[in-house]
């Protein structure tokens, strides 16, 4: 599941502990009272203390254990135990300093929020709210763990969109340097929109993997989706890559994609994470070159708030189709109905738009429709869709499409060192306390 291991593994993911980082927020006799508590159990000692937080070896265990899997999955080498527990104790004091950090700040995250992103991992990963509860029960992790890892990102991403993304300013004379350098004009430089399946090591073992991925790679080649190929084991990962340049991709897709025209598969790949099957959408020059096709379409919108009213709101939107398809107007229906407040207004008409300004979940939809048909409900993370295509046209990228990407290229360039950064100096802001023996392992 590896949206699920992406909260709970990764480099970025921050995990449990929310109701304790609330003792922040109490009183000194209360925070006393906690850390006295919390070490109460000889077996499960204090490894470092945040400010007056205590981190206990039981929680370091925990992602010792998620990060030793994680890069186990890789099939590299292994580091050390003690360079591993050393790198998941780092994790979760800058996972801690910075939840810390929210909280004084007045971020909150409250129920309906955790709730709603709760259902988006498990739809990502195609499996049920009580399927998903089974699923991290078998690997060993309690529901209420795993609700305190999701609050504890989404407080942090909260965080960092407050201090981090929303001070990330890019000038015009930073992108007219950025695109004179491509190639000495706008619109020598491709852009790819790259359909992906990956079969992750963790899957099988890796020379029975490359076979399998051989196999799949000569029937995509044949004509079979990457969807349907992605149906034979649920531990493969299907995604879509949105619009990248060549910068924005690993050098070995870019590589890949050599020669290949869209529609096309590439060569199989092999990263750290497992065989990348991948299949060449489309292909544009920013700035001009080739055209692109532009998308008129309407719609409607029923939100999903609250994941028990998923099976509602589908035959809710399953009713509207019905009564569109035996003749009530869509127009009508969208300014009614709608919950897309700008759309609605206009019942249910969209601006043009470009490939890569919707949703994947609903530019696919988009694409598959003919003039003037209406699609089944589509779901994406905002909820239930009908989507008609009122028009279709092919057009050069426009310039100003070209100045957004250069923005947000040079944006993606210096997120990495300005959330490294970032971390460092909220870090020396805490009193951080290691205890000597952190590193040891005490729960066996």
């Amino acid at each position: 599941m590896k949206t699920i291991n992406k909260f709970l593994a990764a480099p970025a993911a921050w995990a449990s502990g929310f109701a304790l980082g609330l003792a922040l927020l109490a009183s000194p006799a209360a925070q006393t009272t906690a850390l006295a508590a919390s070490t109460a159990q000889a077996s499960d000692r204090v490894v470092a203390v945040v400010n007056n937080r205590p981190l206990l070896a039981s929680e370091l265990d925990r992602r010792t254990r998620l990060l030793r899997s994680s890069l186990a999955a890789t099939g590299r080498p292994m580091p050390s135990e003690a360079r591993i527990r050393q790198e998941a104790l780092n994790r979760l004091i800058d996972e801690e300093v910075l939840v810390q950090r929210a909280l004084q700040n007045g971020v909150r995250v409250d129920a309906n929020m955790l709730d709603r992103a709760i259902a988006r991992i498990a739809e990502q990963n195609k499996v049920s709210i009580p399927r998903l509860r089974e699923q991290l029960q078998a690997d060993g992790v309690t529901w209420q763990v795993f609700r305190d890892d999701i609050r504890r990102e989404i407080l942090i991403s909260q965080l960092r969109e407050r201090e981090v993304d929303s001070q990330m300013k890019v000038s015009e004379a930073e992108i007219d340097a950025y695109l004179d350098g491509q190639g000495q004009a706008q619109g020598q430089k491709p852009e790819y929109r790259i359909e992906q399946l990956l079969l992750p090591f963790a899957a099988g073992s890796r020379d029975a993997l490359q076979e399998r991925a051989n196999a799949m790679l000569a029937k995509a080649r044949q004509g079979t989706s990457l969807v349907e190929l992605a149906k034979d084991n649920a531990a493969y990962i299907r995604s879509d890559l949105e619009w990248r340049t060549a910068e924005r991709l690993p050098e070995v897709f870019v590589r890949a994609m050599a020669g290949r025209r869209p529609g096309q598969m590439g060569e199989l790949v092999e990263s750290q994470n497992g065989f990348h099957l991948l299949r060449l959408t489309d292909l544009r020059i920013l700035g001009g070159g080739p055209v692109v096709s532009a998308y008129r379409a309407q719609h409607v919108l029923l939100r999903v708030d609250d994941p028990a009213s998923e099976d509602r709101v589908r035959l809710q939107i399953e009713d509207l189709r019905t009564q569109i398809q035996a003749g009530r107007s869509m127009e009508q229906v969208a300014r009614r109905f709608s919950q897309d407040p700008g759309s609605a207004r206009e019942g249910g008409v969209l601006d043009w738009a470009y490939p890569g300004d919707f949703v994947p979940e609903f530019e696919r939809a988009l694409m598959r429709l003919k003039i003037g048909e209406l699609s089944e409900p589509v779901r994406t993370t905002f909820g239930f869709h009908l989507i008609r295509l009122l028009e279709e046209k092919r057009e050069p990228i426009p310039v100003e499409r070209a100045r957004l990407a250069a923005r947000l290229a040079l944006r993606e360039q210096r997120m990495e060192e300005a959330i490294v950064n970032w971390t460092l100096e909220a870090r020396a802001d805490s009193y951080v306390e290691v205890r000597p023996d952190a590193t040891t392992s005490a729960v066996r």
